[in-house]
């Protein structure tokens, strides 16, 4: 395998190695930095032509597409498991290109690959991971970068991003419009990025004296309160509901999305009800957890286990959401162990505060639904045109048993000595 190659496989299964471990593992910045070595020695030997050594192991790596054009290409394929290697390797390249023009292109197309907040949040996580002990901060084109992501959204997206996005990986949008300097030009935005990052009320910040020629471009226009702003306001107030009547109606109503919902009132059947229809796949998909551990998921069926049925089952969805098979099988594993967390630590306490779910069963008829989706993406997930080996670890479980354990692996070596 070339050096592409094994970056490719890198960003799509998180590893070197051919195969794929269920469990799920935060990123290794030490694996990240192995795999991604060989730019740096490009990069390295392009700045000392006269170090031989340094030019005898550049020569010997083999790139078909420069590094961000592969990051790309594994984007906007939709096919990716996660995105935490793509984001690492973008902070990567930023971090290890010494060539403006080549830190420029990358920086170019940073803004149209970072999907989410939290995406963000994990990259520039990422980023000051990567940093030297004096490079902690923004550079100018790190902070042109996050302006033109946040610019991309129209006033109304930003409005409800800024409102729904909670803090993640140690950074929250507020630390991010203060730190990289973010300022926009449409008025609208303004309002709002003023107000997440001042006082917190157009009243209040009215009251506060600001200077700065900044502000001053858009103090006049401040008087009247736009339609984001608006809407930001309204998005506050239903974060604060506390009866699940209204809480529909502002689903149905006004669309609000499933991240909006106050969390107490997810537990409520005609809550979820409401959502079903508007949203996305993924967010269907990951339901099935949260319905499970409220108890709104029974090993016996019920309306809602019907209802919820029927938007799983909806095969066009599975396809066009383009979700790759092990995203699907990692939540249908979940669901399957009455789980919630991949993350071992915290699912070890959620356990042991819910015994009771962990002593019951998975919805029979949820779970074979489940089993159908994950046939239906591994028959229409894009290929990458790389080869990969599936493997069954058939000896562990039967290891556990205390009787017949140990008879069972011996025949199960005796039979399969490789």
């Amino acid at each position: 395998m070339d050096t592409t190659d094994v970056i490719l496989r890198y960003l799509y299964l998180g590893t070197t190695q051919p195969y794929y471990i269920y469990k799920s593992k935060s990123l290794d910045v030490g694996l990240g930095r192995l795999v991604l070595e060989p730019i740096k020695i490009l990069v390295q030997a392009a700045e000392n032509p006269n170090d031989l050594e340094l030019r005898a192991k550049a020569e010997k790596i083999s790139l078909r597409e420069e590094p961000v054009d592969t990051i790309v290409r594994a984007i906007n394929s939709g096919s990716l498991p996660r995105r935490d290697e793509c984001l690492f390797t973008l902070a990567y390249l930023i971090r290890t290109y010494i060539n403006a023009e080549e830190k420029h292109r990358v920086y170019r197309v940073l803004p149209n690959l970072i999907a989410e907040g939290k995406e963000l949040f994990q990259f520039v996580q990422f980023y000051q991971i990567l940093a030297e002990p004096k490079e902690t901060g923004f550079g100018n084109g790190m902070r042109k970068a996050l302006t033109k992501w946040y610019d991309r959204h129209t006033a109304d997206e930003l409005a409800k991003l800024l409102v729904t996005d909670r803090g993640a990986y140690g950074w929250t949008h507020r630390d991010l419009l203060r730190q990289a300097h973010v300022q926009l030009a449409d008025t609208a935005k303004t309002q709002v990025l003023l107000i997440v990052k001042g006082p917190g009320t157009l009243e209040k910040f009215r009251k506060t004296e600001y200077t700065g020629k900044y502000v001053d471009a858009v103090y006049g226009a401040l008087e009247v309160e736009s339609e984001a702003l608006t809407m930001f306001n309204q998005m506050k107030k239903f974060k604060a509901l506390d009866t699940a009547d209204k809480a529909c109606n502002g689903i149905t109503e006004q669309q609000y999305p499933f991240e909006l919902v106050p969390v107490p009132l997810l537990r409520s059947a005609a809550v979820w009800e409401s959502l079903f229809p508007r949203l996305p796949y993924r967010d269907i998909l990951r339901a099935a957890v949260l319905l499970q551990d409220f108890r709104l998921l029974k090993e016996n069926d019920s309306p809602l286990s019907v209802a919820y049925g029927n938007v799983l089952n909806r095969m066009t969805s599975v396809r066009e959401s383009r979700l790759h098979p092990i995203v699907i099988y990692r939540l249908m594993r979940l669901f399957e162990e009455r789980q919630r967390y991949h993350n071992a630590v915290k699912e070890a306490i959620h356990t042991s505060n819910n015994l009771t779910l962990k002593n019951s069963k998975a919805n029979p008829t949820v779970l074979k639904q489940f089993y159908a989706v994950l046939n239906e993406s591994m028959l229409n997930y894009e290929r990458t045109g790389l080869r990969f080996l599936v493997t069954l670890d058939l000896r562990s479980k039967q290891s556990k048993s205390k009787y017949l354990g140990i008879c069972i692996r011996a025949r199960f070596d005796r039979s399969h000595p490789g």
